[in-house]
């Protein structure tokens, strides 16, 4: 190796460290430098300091996340058990008076089912993708306020997804009856 091939590699090795650069550079070493520092993971950096005040705060927002998550979780319970009791009648009222009804009541004894099912399926479809957002809050929550048994609202995520799917799949089974029927 030569002397001018010496004299690149010295200069690239030294370029490449952030304390060797000169002039304007100098501050760009000393973000390096900063970022290098910042990026390694300090345990006494990464606990939340928080005042009793905050952490009452917290508190009222985690019981009202979790009355929440109970209220959501009867509501839709409630609305599942009404909406097959309503479908499950008007379909066995149908079926049973077959002969006796005219079409524009067929249409009407069928619409109705599966408007409802579209709008709820629909409702628990968005409600399940919001609730996910909730959940996470909710965990966050319960970590910075030290909760050791948390509760599991993720269920509700899991529940809305399928009675989302379940009403979907009768309101499309019920547009194929009708147009079956008609």
């Amino acid at each position: 190796m030569n002397s001018s091939e010496n004299q690149k590699a010295e200069i690239a090795t030294t370029e490449a460290k952030p304390e060797n650069l000169v002039g304007s550079n100098q501050t760009l070493a000393a973000k390096i430098n900063k970022l290098m520092k910042l990026t390694k993971i300090d345990p006494e950096r990464l606990t939340i300091n928080i005042t009793e005040e905050e952490k009452v705060k917290l508190r009222d927002q985690y019981a009202q996340h979790l009355d929440a998550y109970k209220f959501y979780l009867d509501f839709g319970l409630k609305v599942n058990g009404v909406f097959y009791a309503v479908v499950g009648t008007t379909l066995s009222l149908y079926f049973s008076n077959n002969a006796n009804l005219d079409r524009g009541l067929v249409i009407f004894f069928l619409l109705v089912p599966i408007i409802v099912s579209l709008i709820l399926g629909g409702v628990c479809l968005v409600g399940a993708y919001f609730w996910g957002g909730v959940s996470k809050n909710f965990y966050t929550i319960a970590e910075v306020i030290e909760i050791v048994i948390v509760h599991k609202v993720g269920i509700l995520t899991c529940l809305l997804y399928i009675f989302g799917v379940l009403f979907l799949g009768i309101g499309v089974a019920l547009i194929f009856l009708m147009a079956y029927l008609i």
